[in-house]
């Protein structure tokens, strides 16, 4: 690099000035005589997670907002290079919200969210560390509740409760580590139970 580059931005090769400061420090891991604007610096970041030249991951704080085809596909916040805050995903077809994941410090941490194309919330998943751990719920595209359980480490755990489209009570399960373990109850429409069933490590246990 001859002493003339150095005094360029290594994005645009631009020089350096007053209406077009260059970023001190860099956002980056590159030293010496890599040098880049501030402007030129948002740009890259706002396109690529890492330094082309270093790569290392940029020490962003902001909005990185990723485009598909001219449309927004997703918006996700950062804090110094880590994924901080809640990720938003939209339809690359009519740019409605498809989903919501809250993050910190890179891992997937509280209350997901997944919408249909009207804005009617489908799915609500608890995650913590990175796994489903907690409170999940299903529903209807009318908004009513379809399902409602819990996650331990990414597996069913515990009882679930599943409903028909106008609020009824329809099933009663038992979940271990993934699998119907316990009695399976399901309901008639005036809440009487209907029958009830035993499960054992997933496997419908023969009466």
């Amino acid at each position: 690099m001859t002493e003339e580059e150095q005094d360029n931005c290594y994005i645009c090769l631009g020089p350096g000035s007053q209406e077009e400061p260059f970023a001190d420090p860099n956002p980056c891991d590159c030293k010496g005589s890599i040098k880049l604007h501030s402007s030129c610096a948002q740009q890259v970041m706002a396109m690529s997670a890492k330094c082309g030249i270093c790569k290392n991951l940029w020490k962003f704080t902001g909005i990185r907002r990723n485009i598909y085809g001219n449309k927004l596909h997703s918006e996700v916040p950062y804090v110094n290079g880590l994924v901080n805050g809640l990720l938003k995903t939209y339809s690359i077809i009519d740019g409605s919200l498809s989903n919501e994941m809250p993050y910190v410090n890179n891992i997937p941490h509280g209350l997901y969210k997944l919408y249909d194309n009207t804005g009617i919330c489908l799915v609500e998943c608890m995650y913590a560390n990175g796994k489903r751990n907690g409170i999940y719920k299903n529903y209807y595209p009318n908004g009513r509740l379809k399902e409602e359980g819990t996650h331990y480490n990414e597996f069913k755990d515990g009882i679930s409760k599943e409903y028909n489209i106008n609020g009824w009570l329809l099933y009663e399960r038992i979940w271990a580590g993934g699998f119907q373990h316990g009695i399976e109850k399901a309901y008639n429409q005036d809440g009487t139970v209907k029958y009830e069933t035993m499960w054992i490590n997933g496997v419908e246990a023969q009466s």
